[in-house]
């Protein structure tokens, strides 16, 4: 029966699309926006370019279906001085950031790497000029892990500098079959920039709290005749160890471990031969060094002994707990930030993209691509750590052991690269806006973990391919039926202690569907909404699931929402999203004595639906004040298929949908006049379960301010978190409550100047 409403579903979208090929030889041509390589986006959210749907305009907005999409412009990034990615997408109403409260994570496991959600669905494709970043052999980056995580793990920090970005396309929902059916949370896109015909540079440097100093320099310009154009971006980040303010004691604490050093380059070089042509080369890099504190110290111990000595104190007949029975769990760790635990990350990506054809704004285009990634994580040696105190000892004896401590690291390495080729072709048939594309890679993860004494060596070969057609039946109404297909080759999987798997079911085939529709009203009002079939196909590690043989992520996702405008001043946006699984992958984890780490990770088949509502507001007083306000709503049930509570016997529906806040508001104002801006956001989580959080409520506030001295210098302040909140947007099972503090009280004073 399911495989007979599959088919329906499918032969219905299919005869759609014929039926609006077919009727685009009677029909007249519609006008559609200008030139998109010719729009320069400036101002404020509520005065970029639009097209008659109210959607913004940029560069790659011709593959988007409609829907909720929010435009992080450059103007923006500047007057805001966003840091890095994460900043400036973090803003954006329903996007939620989860991460350790400090930078780096352990690559590959989702406990301790950033996790970006969107609707509080964590599947988020992470395109960087409009092509997927992750990769299909590995389950440490990939937008499409389960087991492993079940959220996308492409750290936005690590992808390129900010100061590289044009705009970020922040897409919740699937938004077009171009994206692939695992992007039911959403896309981020990040374009970069590309050089003007007047060359100019500019120098940004900062400092600020706990020794943190950026730097950054931008050059870019052209030849004489404007054909040729480059654009070149150098950034260092570094900070030392930050503070926190602690949930549990309601003190300030330092966050040892947290000091980093991040580098990042970018060059682009265009040559346009006229409006149709042009060849791109792209090379961005990041090298980045960032200490790995795992968590900081749980301060509730009365003597260190007791949760440091002591550290885990189950019932051993048990051998397994949920959650700590004391604090000393959590202490067995701390220590990791003191002795000098790092991750290091290196990525490239080089693209080379030639532009043969543009269509009404549809491009034709052939590229290739090439991304490396190499992370390290470095362990000190437990075994070389011999701290075994009786009785109560004083933090001052504690650190005299810890400076005199000369232990080894242990480097884990690993390595993804992905090199392929990308082709779209895009062309106007009367009302058929037709695009169609395909890209083949070749994908590879190599791990070694000498202190497991493990190697493994995947590989997978990928083909993905997409046909969608946009009719716009009239100037009020369009409709985007479009199908995405999946070819992914078996896992091939050397391994350098033990016996080579190569699963024979691994190799996948599949066909997804989707359908989008926008509706113009009036000049004022519009109405939009989508579908889309989800499918996941199963990462290498859900092979060696534990409970159950794990099966591929399957569902369906709807979207439906409203724009309206109130005069020329006031934006209203509604919109609401459904996602119903057939099967997903949840996965959760106990302590374990009989392991190294002290935990086991279990991963099952689970049933699970999400519902989430987006209300959003802004409001022009006039030339000088402005006003955003938003609210997101999301509610999270999710049902193990076969298995109602985990080995200790606690309640699995609560471990898994109790996790995140259910209630986030912002509210911007901002302020400009003249050579002066200012902006003040403000974020409100509530609705968190006290047995996750250290409070039903956080209230955090972000002030940016600028000063333009002259046309060529601005000098600009940031202050982060105002009212030094203690905080925390993530919880971790065996860890307990407040385990991962988010950043207190900050300020970065800083001076742009432009020649």
């Amino acid at each position: 029966m399911l495989k007979s409403k599959k088919a329906l579903a499918m032969s219905v979208l299919c005869a759609v699309a014929s039926a609006g090929f077919v009727a685009s030889a009677s029909a007249a041509e519609t006008t559609m926006q200008g030139n998109l390589d010719e729009i320069i986006i400036e101002g404020s959210r509520n005065t970029v370019p639009k097209d008659s749907f109210g959607n913004v305009i940029t560069e790659q907005s011709y593959a988007r279906t409609g829907g909720d999409v929010t435009v992080v412009t450059r103007q923006e990034i500047e007057s805001k001085h966003y840091q890095n990615i994460t900043d400036a997408v973090k803003r954006v109403p329903g996007v939620h950031i989860n991460d350790m409260g400090y930078r780096g994570g352990e690559y590959g496991f989702s406990a301790y790497s950033q996790q970006v959600t969107i609707n509080g669905d964590g599947h988020v494709v992470v395109l960087l000029d409009g092509r997927r970043l992750d990769n299909s052999a590995s389950s440490s980056s990939s937008g499409s892990s389960s087991s492993s995580g079940n959220t996308s793990m492409v750290p936005l920090h690590l992808i390129t500098s900010i100061g590289n970005v044009e705009s970020i396309e922040v897409i919740k929902g699937p938004g077009a079959s171009i994206y692939g059916g695992d992007a039911s949370g959403g896309v981020i896109n990040i374009i970069t920039r590309k050089g003007a015909t007047k060359p100019s540079t500019t120098i940004d440097i900062a400092t600020g709290s706990w020794k943190r100093h950026t730097y950054g320099l931008v050059h870019n310009g052209s030849s004489d005749d404007g054909n040729w154009r480059y654009f070149m971006v150098l950034n260092r980040d570094m900070g030392g160890d930050t503070h926190y303010k602690d949930g549990l004691t309601g003190k300030n604490y330092k966050y040892f471990g947290t000091h980093y050093k991040d580098d990042s380059a970018a060059v682009r070089i265009d040559r346009q031969y006229d409006d149709n042509h042009f060849v791109s080369l792209s090379y961005n890099y990041t090298n980045n060094w960032d200490g790995y504190p795992v968590v900081p110290r749980d301060y509730r111990a009365a003597s260190i002994d007791r949760f440091f000595s002591g550290q885990v104190n189950i019932d051993a007949a048990a051998g397994k707990s949920h959650a700590p029975i004391n604090q000393g769990f959590r202490n067995k760790w701390w220590y990791h930030g003191v002795l000098g635990d790092y991750t290091t990350s290196k990525t490239s990506n080089l693209d080379l993209t030639y532009q043969f054809n543009k269509d009404n704004n549809l491009p034709s285009y052939i590229r290739a691509f090439s991304t490396h990634n190499t992370y390290e994580a470095a362990w000190v040696k437990n075994s070389n750590f011999n701290f075994s105190p009786s009785g109560n000892i004083t933090m001052e004896q504690l650190k005299a052991y810890l400076d005199s401590y000369k232990g080894e690291h242990s480097v884990s390495t690993y390595k993804e690269q992905s090199n392929g080729v990308e082709l779209q072709l895009g062309k106007r048939y009367g009302i058929n806006d037709i695009l169609f594309g395909v890209t083949a890679s070749h994908d590879t993860y190599n791990r070694v973990n000498p202190s497991a004494n493990t190697t493994a060596n995947i590989n997978r070969n990928i083909l993905t391919g997409y046909l969608q057609d946009k009719i716009h039946f009239s100037d009020k109404f369009e409709l985007t039926p479009g199908l995405r297909y999946l070819h992914a080759s078996d896992y091939t999987v050397k391994k350098g202690n033990g016996a080579d798997k190569s699963p024979s079911d691994s190799q996948v085939n599949h066909v997804s569907g989707m359908m989008a529709t926008q509706y113009k009203f009036d000049d004022t009002t519009s109405l939009y909404g989508s579908w889309a079939q989800v499918f996941r196909a199963k990462k290498v590690t859900d092979y060696d699931a534990v409970l159950e043989p794990l099966e591929d992520e399957k569902g369906n996702v709807y979207n439906v929402g409203l724009k309206k405008s109130f005069g020329k001043k006031t934006n209203l946006d509604i919109n609401y999203s459904y996602l119903k699984m057939d099967n997903a992958i949840g996965s959760y984890s106990v302590e374990d004595l009989t392991t190294a780490t002290g935990t086991k990770s279990y991963a099952m088949n689970a049933k699970q639906s999400k519902k989430a509502l987006n209300l959003s507001v802004e409001h022009q007083f006039d030339d000088n004040w402005r006003l955003g306000a938003s609210y997101t709503y999301v509610k999270t049930d999710f049902h193990s298929k076969n298995f109602k509570t985990v080995p200790d016997g606690t309640s699995l529906d609560d471990l898994l949908n109790k996790q995140v806040p259910i209630n986030n508001y912002q509210i911007d104002l901002g302020y400009d006049k003249g050579k002066f801006n200012v902006d003040l956001l403000t974020t409100i989580y509530s609705g968190n379960d006290t047995d996750y959080f250290t409070n039903n409520r956080f209230v955090i506030s972000d002030l940016s301010m600028n000063y333009k001295l002259n046309e060529k210098a601005t000098l600009y302040l940031i202050a982060n978190n105002l009212w030094n909140t203690a905080w925390e947007n993530r919880y971790m099972y065996h860890m307990g409550i407040g385990a991962f503090p988010q950043q207190g009280r900050r300020i970065l004073v800083g001076m742009q100047y432009k020649f």
